[in-house]
């Protein structure tokens, strides 16, 4: 890149303003490299029999056919995989994986304080302690996702709680002003885009005017008939 776009920006440390994404760094990062490794360790038919026979528990997810079946998996369902795997892979490499899921769910935590930041950088370093198990699988922690962890309590200390700068937010909004807009257009590769713009154009002013119905006569609409429900 010959001109970034902070060239005109010569007292500003663009790097302090690059906050860690939780979704994509943590959960669809290095939480699907720890999955891959364990599948290397047992095979995916044993990973797969592990979920498979943890028992119904409050708050967590089942997954009755394993893993292996799941594409395109999203962020909440490796937060659900996160509840189960440390009971699934008992006999295992215990350690480095406990290590791990104790600094994601540190990372996450929406109130923090020194001693957060402590055991953040302690349960890294006892992974890197651990991760042996890992090594001998012929892996090279030459990974760009891993490295970044190291930058985590930094970036807590200096902008607070990660959770407000996660993408999972906003990629929600994949649904309402991408997915739902091309499912109602032609399909058609010339007209699908104009035709997903009007239909979002649309559909917020609809939204207004319900708004603006609302306001007037004192009432809140049904969020169901609304299509928010």
């Amino acid at each position: 890149v010959d001109r970034p776009f902070f060239s005109g920006l010569p007292h500003c440390q663009i790097h302090c303003s690059m906050y860690p994404d939780i979704l994509h760094q943590l959960y669809q990062g290095m939480l699907k490299h720890t999955i891959t490794w364990f599948q290397a360790i047992l095979g995916s038919r044993e990973l797969d029999r592990c979920f498979q026979m943890a028992p119904p528990t409050h708050g967590a997810r089942s997954f009755h056919n394993g893993l292996s079946h799941l594409t395109q998996v999203t962020g909440q369902e490796y937060k659900d995989m996160a509840r189960l795997l440390l009971g699934a892979v008992c006999g295992s490499p215990v350690l480095p994986c406990r290590a791990l899921l104790d600094f994601f769910y540190l990372a996450c935590s929406e109130i923090h304080s020194e001693r957060t930041v402590v055991l953040m950088r302690e349960a890294l370093l006892l992974f890197h302690k651990n991760k042996e198990s890992f090594v001998h699988l012929g892996n090279v922690f030459r990974i760009p996702k891993l490295h970044a962890l190291v930058h985590f309590p930094r970036s807590l200390l200096e902008g607070g709680s990660l959770v407000n700068f996660s993408t999972q937010f906003t990629e929600r909004l994949h649904i309402d002003f991408a997915k739902l807009p091309f499912r109602e257009s032609s399909g058609r590769e010339e007209t699908s885009t104009q035709e997903m713009a009007m239909w979002v154009l649309r559909h917020e002013k609809v939204l207004a005017f319900d708004d603006l119905i609302e306001s007037r006569l004192g009432t809140s609409l049904n969020p169901v008939l609304l299509g928010h429900g």
